[in-house]
């Protein structure tokens, strides 16, 4: 019988009373599997900020090979239980917009749609590498999901992002990636190819944007910080590609306790959406980690860290010193290329 890792995430929930598996699909990219837990249900939110005063529906939860937790939420086609998922900073981009049209990659359980749909979205085009994560929200959870994924503004394509955005010619005011991979970097994924958090990559999202248009991607945070900072590095050199004459003036990125969302935009950052990213932060206790005009004081208020890591990081790969940065960073933050594709490998020889 398969023995599943005692410090693996199913293991744990499975360790509580009453908690059942309620369907298991396998295919080539995992083995998922969905738990029911009547008696500490699921309320997966990652990041919600401490000043939330709402708390997720009933959700479903969904490990892949055992771990990597994501969830499928219950919907009854209201907005009012939605209210949580405005805190979190994945919800920043939509205090910029009104009424977008929205690029999902990586649907999994439809958290994002559901935000996008919070929000107000005229569209939302949700892609998703496994057909197996579609199959239980649109056929086997569906009157829970309430049919999230067959509502009319919600058009869902099993596809990889990246060919999906080369071959989709509809322009979007937003493409969001949030929390996809989000526990890869320190194990053999760091040895697997990925082509979506590539310098190309980032200039082929950037194109398929209208001119005001926002890049979002959310991270886990770690600390040291990795990935959160070689995601900065490969937007400036995005950007630069793209003959972008100051990329400071694009760029954004915020924290919360335990995630970060980095936005890049096609357009330099208007003074009142500069004042909006620090609204939003401050309504929620977020960080700014990078805007144009932060200063070092407004970077480590509310989730504070020994030092201002992301702001220090981001700082220093914006400026002259660069190059010495990166050589002395314990972590390898080089950007990936299409040609040398491995963003989760931050491996130093000499750590």
């Amino acid at each position: 019988e398969l023995e599943i890792s005692q410090f693996k995430g199913l293991r744990q929930a499975l360790a509580v009373p009453g908690t059942e598996v309620v369907a298991e699909r396998s295919g080539p990219l995992g083995l998922l599997t969905a738990v029911r837990s009547p008696t500490i249900p699921f309320r997966h939110a990652p990041g919600l900020s401490l000043n939330a005063t709402g708390e997720p529906p009933a959700q479903i939860g969904v490990f892949t090979d055992g771990d990597g937790l994501s969830a499928i939420t219950a919907f009854d086609g209201r907005r009012e239980p939605l209210a949580y998922l405005d805190f979190t900073t994945t919800a920043l981009p939509y205090h910029l917009l009104d009424e977008p049209r929205v690029l999902v990659l990586g649907a999994g359980g439809g958290a994002d749609v559901l935000l996008a749909l919070y929000h107000g979205a005229r569209r939302i085009d949700a892609v998703e590498l496994d057909p197996n994560f579609v199959w239980l929200v649109r056929e086997k959870f569906s009157d829970f999901a309430g049919n999230l994924y067959d509502r009319p503004e919600v058009r869902v394509r099993i596809a990889e992002a990246r060919g999906f955005v080369a071959g989709e010619r509809t322009r979007y005011d937003m493409i969001q990636l949030s929390l996809i991979d989000a526990l890869s970097g320190a194990s053999a994924r760091s040895l697997s190819e990925s082509y979506l958090y590539t310098v190309e990559a980032f200039g082929d999202f950037l194109e398929r944007l209208e001119p005001g248009g926002y890049l979002a991607i959310s991270r886990r945070l770690k600390l040291p910080p990795r990935d959160s900072l070689k995601l900065f590095a490969t937007a400036l050199d995005a950007l630069k590609v793209a003959g972008v004459a100051d990329p400071l003036r694009h760029l954004a990125l915020i924290r919360s306790w335990n995630t970060t969302t980095l936005l890049v935009k096609r357009k330099p950052l208007t003074e009142s959406e500069i004042a909006d990213i620090r609204a939003f932060a401050e309504a929620r206790s977020f960080d700014l980690a990078f805007l144009p005009g932060l200063t070092e004081e407004d970077a480590n208020r509310y989730n504070i860290l020994a030092r201002p890591f992301l702001f220090e990081g981001a700082r220093a790969l914006a400026g002259p010193r660069r190059a010495a940065f990166l050589d002395a960073y314990k972590f390898d933050l080089r950007p990936a290329s299409d040609d040398r594709p491995y963003f989760f490998d931050f491996f130093r020889l000499r750590a």
